[in-house]
């Protein structure tokens, strides 16, 4: 029974308990101790750490592309934790950002990562110039920290504005360089640093001393050119007074090409000269680099020989010069611009010979005189005008101007001298006023490219070859007053086609008509009482000539090699034929001769026994009887 009872409030315990609420058990909450919001990183490579507690698990991460930024764990368990964020240098021109991110339960927590901007210090630009006369200059600057100046201690012609050196955040900064002597060359150095020293830049200052010289004393130009200086200075300019011993420190002035001296007074043995002669720069006679020079506004006259050979371009001559003298710019081949003054008056011997820089010049209209040779060999030279108070060109003075095309003889001219045009091969017409007279021996020698000339009737005389080897002139006219042909004067004119001979001609001399190849036909007019030797050889073109009756001696070598030449003509005066005056005529057919008498000899008339023998009744046995025309072919009496 009493177990019964003991079951029975067993059980009702176990109900009544099983009827009782189940308790709810609370979760612990997130207990996180402070973390920064936020790290500032200079531009440098560095690392910092952060500490916090938090009574559960954590993770933290920041963002994949940030890879410049990296922490020392990403997770953890409860308790004490520290992590370290390492940043890479920064070497770019902007700060950068990004964000830690640490996760503790359900609490997130963030750290801003800041790193700076590289610290830097540029300046734009590197190196300013001055000369002598100094001046103001900016230096633009592009910074992220505040900047101070440093100016060597040696240097003291160059200043800060404000005056003085200290901290300053300015983006452009100014300096003044003061004045320098001629010739003095300085440099500096200077540094623009951060207030710590750490970043710097710097740029450089040089200033090069003026290249004018005042001299108020003759023979002071030592005391500003000194030895040191003789290899180095290139330009030159001088003002005031110079003597002889101003001018042997400019001869030793190695590198010099450009000079200067206009405003210059020469003195000379203790007076003001007005000549430039060849004494005063004869050190840079043989430079190779001097090249530019500026005279003397005071000289009139240029002496003889004064620039012969230097290597001058380009030279100014002052606008009071009255003469330049003999071979004064001789064998200048580089000069290539000169000025000739208003006032000049005469061009000397040779005065620009071999200047083959020369393309163009002009010569003034006060020039009454050129000398022989004043612009021969001038082989670039294009174009040149003549004055028109010339009255005489002279021997050579154009000779080999081989560019030369054309040229204008002004009215006033009477005479052309002697191989005044000599070799002007690329001269294709010339005209010739009326009122010359006299042109004279190679006047136009070997001027292949002129195809016809006018020759005035006021010409009276025609020199020696005056004309020779004018290969492309295909006809003259020779003037009424002209008496004599002179030796060679058309030879080797093998474009010539026909010539016009004038009565008044008494004299055709040696080789006038020499190796005409072109000439067919000629007519020598009755007034010819001499024809020289050699005088139409190697005319091959000519087909039949008629021997004036005035002539009585036939000349060596007259009408030798006219291979084209088929009937020969001599005339009844004829007394002597000279030795080879017919040799090489290998096409003649008949001699046609007036004398009765037989002339001694017979020039070498090529195949006698193939030609005909015309001659006058009653000559025939004479004729067979001599020695010298006893082997024709056949006599006919007429």
């Amino acid at each position: 029974m009493k177990k019964t009872v003991v079951y029975t409030l067993l059980l009702a315990f176990f109900i009544l308990s099983c009827c009782e609420e189940t308790p709810i058990i609370q979760e612990e909450p997130d207990i996180v101790s402070d973390i920064v919001s936020d790290l500032q990183f200079v531009s440098i490579a560095d690392s910092k750490t952060i500490s916090f507690t938090t009574n559960k698990s954590w993770e933290a991460s920041i963002p994949n592309n940030d890879d410049w930024c990296s922490i020392s764990q990403t997770n953890g368990d409860a308790g004490d934790v520290n992590i370290t964020i390492s940043v890479s240098g920064n070497n770019g021109d902007d700060d950068r950002e990004t964000t830690l991110t640490i996760k503790t339960g359900n609490t997130i927590k963030t750290v801003k990562i800041v790193q700076a901007q590289k610290d830097e210090i540029i300046i734009s630009e590197k190196e300013f110039e001055f000369t002598e006369k100094g001046g103001t200059f900016e230096v633009e600057i592009s910074t992220n920290v505040a900047l101070q100046v440093s100016i060597p201690e040696n240097v003291d012609w160059i200043h800060y504005q404000p005056g003085e050196t200290r901290a300053l955040i300015e983006k452009i900064l100014t300096f003044e360089v003061d004045e320098c002597k001629p010739f003095d060359q300085r440099e500096a150095i200077i540094t623009i640093s951060d207030n710590e020293n750490k970043i710097n830049d710097t740029f450089t200052v040089v200033q090069y001393g003026g290249t004018t010289i005042y001299l108020e004393t003759a023979g002071t130009l030592s005391s500003f050119i000194t030895e040191k200086l003789f290899n180095q200075i290139d330009s030159l300019t001088i003002k005031g007074e110079m003597n002889l011993e101003d001018f042997d420190i400019i001869d030793k002035l190695s590198a010099l090409n450009y000079l200067d001296i206009s405003d210059v007074v020469v003195i000379k043995y203790g007076v003001e000269t007005y000549d430039f002669d060849k004494d005063l720069l004869e050190g840079l006679r043989y430079s190779q680099v001097f090249s530019d020079l500026i005279l003397p506004k005071n000289i009139k006259n240029i002496k003889n020989n004064c620039f012969e050979a230097f290597s001058l371009h380009k030279i100014i001559l002052p606008d009071n010069l009255i003469s330049i003298g003999d071979n004064a710019f001789a064998l200048c081949s580089h000069l290539s611009e000169i000025n000739l003054p208003e006032s000049l008056t005469s061009i000397g011997s040779k005065a620009f010979y071999d200047c083959q820089g020369l393309t163009s010049i002009d010569i003034p209209e006060s020039v009454t005189i050129i000398e022989d040779y004043a612009f021969a060999n001038c082989k670039g030279l294009t174009s040149i005008n003549i004055p028109e108070r010339m009255t005489i060109i002279e021997d050579y003075v154009f000779s080999f101007c081989v560019k030369l095309t054309s040229i204008n003889i002004p009215e006033s001219v009477t005479t052309i001298g002697k191989n005044a045009f000599e070799g002007c091969v690329g001269l294709t017409s010339i005209n010739i006023p009326e009122d010359v007279t006299t042109i004279a021996k190679n006047a136009f020698i070997g001027c292949s490219a002129l195809t016809s000339i006018h020759i005035p009737e006021s010409v009276t005389i025609i020199g020696e070859y005056a004309f020779a080897n004018c290969s492309g002139l295909t006809s003259i006219h020779i003037p009424e007053k002209v008496t004599t042909i002179q030796k060679g004067i058309l030879s080797s004119c093998i474009g010539l086609t026909s010539i016009e001979i004038p009565e008044s001609v008494a004299t055709i001399g040696e080789y006038a008509f020499a190796n005409c190849s072109g000439l067919t036909s000629i007519d020598l007019p009755e007034s010819v009482t001499t024809i020289g030797e050699y005088a139409f050889s190697d005319c091959s073109g000519l087909t039949s000539i008629a021997i004036p009756n005035g002539i009585t001696i036939i000349r060596e070598g007259v009408l030798r090699s006219c291979s084209g030449l088929t009937s020969i003509y001599i005339p009844e005066n004829v007394t002597h034929i000279e030795y080879s005056a017919f040799d090489n005529c290998i096409n003649t057919k008949e001699v046609r001769i007036k004398a009765k008498t037989p002339p001694t000899g017979n020039g070498d008339i090529p195949n006698t026994h193939t030609i005909k023998l015309y001659i006058p009744q009653g000559s025939k046995k004479a004729y067979q009887n001599h020695q010298d025309w006893n082997n024709f072919y056949e006599y006919i009496e007429i």
